[in-house]
């Protein structure tokens, strides 16, 4: 339990927390960087992997105040001055939720799935292994010389959502597990795409156990599901939209989605918020280094519209091509520079600032990231004819300005 001695080093999640990601290798959290992964869901049992030795080594670390070297991430953002999510989810544990004795949690509580890679869209941020519709470009354009065959190639690519499939044995023994389960968390993929996810939620409230839960998603925002009615039946539901841009910035990052459909889903999220009082409704704008130039225009369409959503800023690690703080000099100072610029009326995000200021000066420059972001980005603009320089006209004259400096 946290006490005087390991509040800096204390985790509900290493304590009380399993991710299954899109493979079905399993870890602490999805921000833990595990080195290998040993147990399958589907092939080992739940309760058998929440006792292995690699997440047992984790709690002991963190419980007797020693910073384990796996939740380097969430140490990273920490030291940066950020709130890591190791402290938002202790937060939540320890003054969201109302007990007399703040034990709320026994065993497994909190589930993250992230539900193979059926998706039905390509993020720029994204990649293969967690969204399917980027699997043709992926192989066109880096894979192509490594297989004899597309089909080859989709054909090991399906560990990516076998563990989540219909006929997949993980979903008898998640139901085997509910009882002590206080909140889901859905990615994806695109979570709203999968079946079992609902018949899951269905059983969840036959059994009695759906007003202790909450669920949590983080969605694409281009799908508006007929079966979200049974959210009704939740302790709390917490819909997040991932939206990093607005209009064509948005439809470059997150191509082929339109931003006029999100929009509309969006508004519908408004009118669910208020029939049902269990619902909370956020942004997660994931920083990275395509976007972050423009924070400031994402929020006033935050501002525009959505002001009644809560709004989080979410940093992307990997993959490192993307992560902001692997940038140039010249190319930071300019961002800092827009950070520190921000006009934030209900200081919705002011207060995140700082964090992400520090975590973009706390890393360091490379020189390999940066080539891979300049390639990649030239190489994906000219296969789905788009144009990073023209919708990011003024970063992109300041990145063409660098990169003349450094030749």
């Amino acid at each position: 339990m946290i006490n005087d001695d390991n509040k800096h080093s204390w985790c509900v999640n290493a304590c009380h927390a399993m991710s299954g990601m899109n493979d079905g290798t399993t870890k602490i959290c999805c921000m833990h960087s595990a080195e290998e992964h040993k147990m399958l869901l589907g092939k080992d049992r739940i309760s058998e992997i929440f006792q292995k030795n690699e997440f047992l080594d984790i709690r002991k670390s963190l419980q007797k105040g020693i910073r384990h070297k796996g939740c380097k991430l969430c140490w990273e953002e920490e030291d940066a001055g950020r709130k890591s999510k190791r402290l938002r989810d202790n937060e939540r544990y320890f003054y969201e939720v109302e007990t007399k004795d703040r034990e709320l949690y026994q065993g497994i509580a909190k589930l993250e799935l992230n539900l193979g890679n059926t998706c039905n869209i390509k993020c720029r941020t994204c990649r293969p292994n967690i969204s399917s519709t980027w699997m043709k470009e992926h192989y066109d354009l880096h894979e192509s010389n490594n297989f004899d065959s597309y089909k080859d190639y989709a054909s090991q690519m399906k560990k990516y959502h076998r563990t989540y499939d219909i006929d997949s044995p993980f979903w008898e023994d998640l139901k085997n597990n509910l009882k002590t389960i206080k909140q889901f968390d859905f990615y994806g993929g695109e979570p709203f795409m999968s079946k079992k996810m609902w018949e899951i939620l269905n059983i969840c409230v036959e059994r009695g156990y759906a007003k202790d839960i909450e669920l949590h998603y983080n969605t694409n925002g281009t799908l508006w599901p007929k079966e979200i009615e049974i959210w009704k039946h939740f302790k709390r539901v917490n819909l997040s939209f991932s939206i990093d841009g607005k209009e064509d910035k948005f439809e470059y990052l997150r191509y082929p989605a339109k931003w006029s459909i999100v929009k509309k889903n969006m508004k519908k999220a408004q009118q669910l918020k208020n029939a049902n009082q269990n619902m909370h409704i956020s942004w997660c704008i994931t920083l990275s280094s395509i976007n972050i130039f423009y924070l400031q225009d994402t929020l006033d369409a935050y501002y525009e519209d959505f002001s009644d959503f809560g709004v989080f800023l979410n940093l992307v690690h990997y993959p490192t091509h993307f992560n902001i703080s692997k940038l140039p000099t010249g190319v930071k100072e300019a961002i800092i520079d827009k950070l520190n610029s921000i006009n934030d009326p209900k200081q919705a995000i002011l207060h995140q600032i700082p964090g992400i200021i520090g975590f973009i000066s706390n890393g360091n420059y490379d020189k390999k990231d940066w080539e891979n972001f300049l390639n990649y980005t030239n190489i994906h603009d000219t296969y789905r004819n788009q144009d990073f320089y023209n919708i990011f006209k003024e970063y992109g004259e300041i990145i063409n300005r660098i990169i003349q400096e450094n030749k």
